[in-house]
């Protein structure tokens, strides 16, 4: 991945350089820098480096450049790249376009040149901080996004688990409509239960392991082999059978101890294979072994009783020895009453059940077994049965029947009552069975069927709810009405182990501790790292389990007499602890008690960590919108007094404190002064303005630091300022520093009165965030304002200016200088004072009041001697005066009492001495002189000084302008003179020359030896070469320099005509820098060097009549300003061992004479073509 970039754009190459070297050594390798000349090159660059790849970070540009202006390059680039933050340098302060570059550009900071190069590197680092945490918000805003999407498909995977969940909730539904003992799902494929409830276990004495590891084989191995074919059958029937049909079968199963017992079933077919055959089946069984030996006995007893009817009297008594030995061994009580209820028989099976002997109850009334409550009912039910028409019928078919034992205690029963008429005497006989452990059984199903629909209701609400106050507050009501508790609690633990009641649910008239924060002392040191590991703790009796006597005292304060805790685990750390309690009385925790609370606990955990997900990305969405609604807030308005009350607002309501505080830090005031406030609640007490001191602050300190300061609790302060704040705003404190380019501006506070409370990371984390935003809040408030005053100070300057352009009189400059600074720096007074060093005196000349109130100075005079500020004005020393009336001397102190206030003597120098001063003055208490107000005097004192010279050097200005002019018309004319005078040497020297060219041509024209004509032509053409020279000079009008393109072009026409060279013959090829310019007295040397090298080329190079071939003339300037001339062609080569040294040739002798005048360098390639290269330069003196 790239580095960010940074885009310095300028006009100028050199401001370019220098600010490249400066964030190069402030950033090192963090960024990489590119710069662009001019606004549509930097477009190019940026357009280039986003193609490939790289973030743009920063862009600094110069505003006043051609073409494209600094601010409209910004705007550009903005609406191209928003994340890319904009700077904006320039010399030229104008408010409306810095606010045009504000609005449009999103202008992060204006930087005015000259630029100080901590303020620029600062500002550059500032802005790139900014920037990457932009992009890291970014970057946390799409993981975010994706974390958001992959709880989508989580949520979308516990629907699913729910689903599954209602679908075995009904399953049990299904299962526990047949109100049984036994349950169970038989697999007809596999021939074995897939699923067998406990009881079957706790019947047959067989483990769970066992049975499942029977598998197939346990029918055949357990089943009555004479009931096994009947119940074999019936299975067969299921394939016949439909959905609704139920299988009734009676069969016997041998427990593991070899005894036989009686099963009656219910069987239905519960799924069906693909093909639509019977799958699976779903059954109840019970255990009617009991019953089916009362059955028994009753089938013997009435076969007795038909033998004993059939038989004659004299059998009677031998039959009811043999009914009443039958009798006393049934199990179930068999028990007759008479008419007048009084009973009559009472078998062993009653005496087993109701703990009497029959001696004891034979010819006792019936209600002695009856609850006291029934027996009125049950003597109104047996006269109802008489008088029916019923022998015998079934006991409890309106209410449930009852019995009583001797000790008391009640039991359910299950009885059925027959009517026999013994001559003429009513006998009533009832069989009574105890039903407890049946009950006990429906009981126990129905309390697993309500712990399973407690779990299953408990994850639906986890599933399809994510507010954990509403899932734990269902959760301990239902768990304590099933429990049959006083109380059962949710207890949260905060970081010093103490903890609040976040959910509770409580009879009475037991108290309530919902909300109450709890700190058991001696928790900590025995409980915390078992609880964590898992432990449970039952205390059936607080005062009988060996608890530690703190501990016991903690519990009995609430009341609370016997206790079951399970931890509440969170990622493998202790969240809390989930509670029943019984405050009535001791109580025995039961085993599936136990395992329902923490099945519930676990579930709690999870509900917590899905509630805690929940809420952290919901709160990461809240605080990014906080900070997105302050950053906007930022954007659109200027004004900090806004900002930093919406940022107040968002801290306050996000976090749900009681106070926000936004506190400046005046280091020169030595004080924190409140500047916003947020309130939670309006009867909270206004602090705006409210002042801190600084001295013996210790929070001061450590803020001054840079350090964050956290105050668990303000009862820990014992300093005297700190403390005393803490009388009003009692709790939790959280203070952030409020730094502003690495200085600290102040601090964001925070109160919180909440017991327990403590601040989060994340807290912190939010605010880090919003400090940054308000520190480029503030830096763009100071920013505006520097600029919008450095606005106003140049409009007041410039309106100074223009008054002094405008106008020679002083007195109008005056008064309008002091009247822009008096309202510009709201001073109450100003003042234009000059001083008569003839009449030793000061005298007021012109003033500026606030007020016309104040008493006018015009005209006032004041002493120079033994004036110490007059002394020092006299040295051109600045006085700055924070209370006049601290001076000591009579004249100042005098003066004091008159114009009091603040005063600043800023003196007038005209030519290097003083004329007087300008003098401020302001009346405020505590209100000083700032070095930027006295920058500002000391400019107008310039100004004023200039308008004071012009006035003074007017009329020797227009007299020297007069004189002035009278010389320069001279010196025209005379110019003029010298230009003739120039234009006809150069004429006359030129003609002069063509004279001597014309007489060597026509001496020529009469030698007739070859070689003596040859040197007068070579003669002829270098006089040529001079010639042209002076002709260039006086065509051109310019006799100090020589344009070099133009002589070659003529220098060479010629010589191709005085060699007869024709074009066809050799092509002539020239490339001569337009630019080239050649100072006069290099001119003749360089034309006569190219002179001899064009026609030794000719001459020499092409002397064949048929031979062709190309000759090029070069003359180039070179990056040092040097020329180089080439002359080269590809004729006949130099000859073997040339040497320059040893050459006999007059002209390269020439040449190389010429080179040495020249202080050129003279360079021969012959390999090749034929190269000659003159390097010289045209400033240096010749030799």
């Amino acid at each position: 991945m790239h580095r960010p970039a940074i885009i310095c754009v300028d006009d100028e190459p050199a401001v370019l350089a220098s600010l490249a070297v400066e964030l190069k050594q402030a950033l090192g390798q963090e960024c990489w820098i590119e710069t662009a000349v001019g606004g549509e090159q930097a477009l190019r660059l940026f357009q280039a480096l986003r193609e490939q790849g790289y973030e743009i970070a920063i862009v600094l540009s110069d505003y006043g450049m051609p073409g494209l202006k600094g601010d409209e390059l910004l705007a550009t680039i903005h609406s191209l790249s928003p994340h890319t933050l904009n700077i904006m340098l320039s010399e030229q302060v104008d408010l409306a376009v810095v606010s045009n570059a504000l609005r449009q550009a999103k202008l992060y900071r204006y930087i005015a040149k000259p630029w100080q190069t901590e303020d620029l590197t600062n500002s550059v680092l500032a802005a790139l901080h900014s920037f990457l945490q932009t992009r890291q918000r970014e970057v946390q805003i799409e993981q975010l996004s994706r974390r958001n999407q992959e709880l989508q498909q989580e949520i979308n995977t516990l629907e699913q688990a729910q689903q599954t969940i209602l679908e075995k909730q009904q399953y049990y539904e299904q299962i526990t409509e047949f109100n049984s003992a036994i349950f169970y799902i038989y697999d007809l494929n596999q021939q074995q239960n897939v699923y067998v409830n406990h009881e079957l276990t706790n019947i047959l004495g067989y483990s769970t392991a066992e049975i499942q590891a029977m598998g197939a084989h346990f029918l055949p191995s357990l089943v009555h082999p004479e009931d096994l074919p009947r119940l074999l059958a019936g299975m067969e029937r299921f394939k016949q059978m439909g959905d609704t049909e139920v299988l009734e079968t009676e069969y016997r199963i041998r427990d593991v101890r070899g005894e036989w017992h009686w099963f009656y079933s219910r069987d239905r077919i519960f799924s069906r294979n693909p093909d639509g055959s019977p799958r699976q089946s779903l059954g109840t069984a019970m255990d009617i072994t009991a019953q089916k030996r009362a059955e028994l006995e009753i089938l013997q007893l009435n076969s007795q009783l038909e033998q004993r009817v059939q038989a004659r009297t004299a059998a009677l008594q031998a039959s009811q020895s043999r009914f009443a030995g039958m009798v006393e061994i049934a199990s179930d009580a068999i028990i007759s009453i008479d008419a007048q209820q009084r009973i009559t028989l009472f078998n062993r099976g009653a005496e087993a059940i109701f703990g009497y002997t029959a001696m004891e109850v034979l010819g006792q009334p019936l209600d002695l077994l009856l609850p006291q409550r029934y027996s009125i009912l049950h003597s109104h039910y047996i006269e109802q049965f008489a008088h029916s028409s019923q022998l015998s019928r079934r006991m409890g078919e309106r209410s449930e029947v009852y019995g009583r034992r001797r000790d008391g205690s009640e039991f359910p029963a299950e009885a059925s009552i027959s009517r026999l008429d013994l001559e003429g005497e009513l006998v009533y006989t009832v069989i009574l069975r105890d039903i407890s452990d049946r009950k006990q059984i429906e009981l126990t199903l129905s309390q697993q069927a309500e712990r399973e629909r407690l779990i299953a209701d408990m994850t639906r609400h986890i599933h399809q709810s994510l507010e954990l106050e509403t899932i734990l507050r269902t959760t301990v009501t239902e768990v304590r009405q099933l429990f049959q508790a006083d109380r059962v609690m949710v207890y949260r633990f905060l970081p010093d182990w103490s903890g609040t009641i976040d959910v509770e649910s409580v009879v009475e008239p037991w108290p309530t501790v919902l909300g109450s924060t709890l700190k058991d002392h001696c928790f900590a040191e025995g409980y915390i790292d078992r609880y964590r590991q898992g432990r449970i703790q039952q205390v059936a009796d607080i005062f009988q389990a060996g608890l530690a006597d703190c501990h016991v005292d903690f519990l009995s304060h609430f009341q609370v007499r016997a206790n079951l805790v399970v931890p509440i685990l969170q990622d493998e750390q202790l969240w809390g602890l989930l509670i029943a309690q019984q405050c009535s009385a001791p109580r025995q925790w039961q085993p599936w008690e136990v395992a329902l609370l923490q099945q519930l606990a676990t579930q709690a955990g999870i509900a917590i960590q899905q509630s805690q997900l929940y809420q952290q990305t919901r709160q990461q969405a809240q605080r990014e919108e906080a900070l997105n609604r302050v950053i906007q807030a930022i954007r659109q308005s200027l004004d900090l007094k806004t900002i930093f009350n919406t940022a107040a607002a968002e801290i306050g309501k996000l976090l749900g404190i009681d106070q926000v505080f936004i506190v400046q830090y005046l280091a020169e005031q030595m004080a924190w002064v409140h500047v916003a406030q947020y309130r939670a609640d309006q009867r909270l007490p206004v602090t705006l303005g409210l002042r801190i001191p600084e001295a013996d602050n210790p929070l001061s300190d450590r803020l001054k630091q840079l350090e964050v300061v956290r105050v668990n609790t303000t009862f820990d302060l014992s300093d005297p300022i700190n403390s005393q704040l803490a009388e009003t705003f009692p709790g939790h404190w959280l203070l952030v520093p409020l730094k502003v380019n690495q200085t600290l501006w102040g601090s964001v506070t925070l109160t919180h009165h909440q017991a327990g409370f403590s601040w989060d990371d994340t807290e912190l984390d939010l605010l880090y965030a919003i400090t940054d935003q308000l520190a480029i809040a503030i830096q763009q408030s100071q920013l505006y304002e520097r600029t919008r005053k450095q606005a106003d100070r140049e409009q007041a300057l410039n309106r100074v200016m223009q008054s002094i352009r405008q106008t020679l009189d002083l007195q109008a400059i005056f008064t309008t200088a002091v009247t822009e600074i008096g309202q510009l720096l709201h001073a109450d007074r100003a003042e234009i004072v000059q001083y008569l060093p003839e009449q030793r005196l000061w005298q007021h000349l012109a003033e500026y009041c606030c007020s016309p109130d104040l008493p006018s100075t015009v005209g006032l005079e004041i002493a120079d001697e033994n004036n110490p500020l007059a002394e020092q004005l006299k040295r051109l020393q600045i006085v700055r005066i924070q209370n006049a009336q601290a001076c000591e001397d009579p004249i100042n102190r005098s003066l004091a009492e008159r114009l009091p206030g603040a005063w600043l003597l800023m003196p007038l120098q005209v030519n290097g001495q003083i004329w007087g001063s300008l003098s401020l003055i302001r009346n405020m208490p505590g209100q000083g002189w700032h070095s930027e107000e006295v920058t500002l005097v000391y400019t107008m004192a310039d100004q004023l000084a200039i308008a004071i010279q012009q006035v003074k050097a007017f009329e020797q200005t227009q007299q020297e302008l007069r004189e002035r002019q009278r010389a320069e018309i001279e010196l025209q004319n005379s110019l003029k003179e010298k230009i003739s005078l120039l234009q006809e040497v150069h004429h006359r020297v030129k003609n002069n020359l063509q004279v001597i060219s014309s007489l060597l041509l026509l001496q020529s024209r009469r030698v007739d030896h070859p070689q003596a004509r040859a040197i007068l032509e070579d003669s002829q053409n270098r006089v040529m070469a001079m010639s042209l020279v002076h002709q260039n000079l006086y065509q051109t009008h310019n006799f100090a320099q020589v344009g070099f393109a133009e002589y070659v072009r003529t220098l060479t026409n010629y010589l191709f005509q005085s060699l007869n060279v024709q074009s066809e013959q050799v092509t002539l090829h020239t490339e001569i820098d337009s630019t080239a310019i050649v100072p006069l007295e290099k001119a003749v040397p360089c034309g006569l060097i190219l002179n001899e090298l064009i026609t030794n080329a000719l001459k020499h190079g092409f002397y064949a009549e048929d031979q062709r071939g190309d000759l090029w003339i070069n003359l180039v300037v070179n990056d040092n300003d040097s020329l180089t001339l080439r002359v080269a062609n590809n004729g006949n080569p130099l000859p073997t061992n040339f040497s320059l040294e040893s050459s006999e040739s007059l002209g390269l002798k020439l040449v190389k004479v010429l080179s040495e005048q020249l202080n050129a360098i003279l360079e021969i390639n012959a390999e090749g073509p034929t190269v000659f290269s003159i390097t010289f330069n045209p400033a240096a003196d010749l030799e």
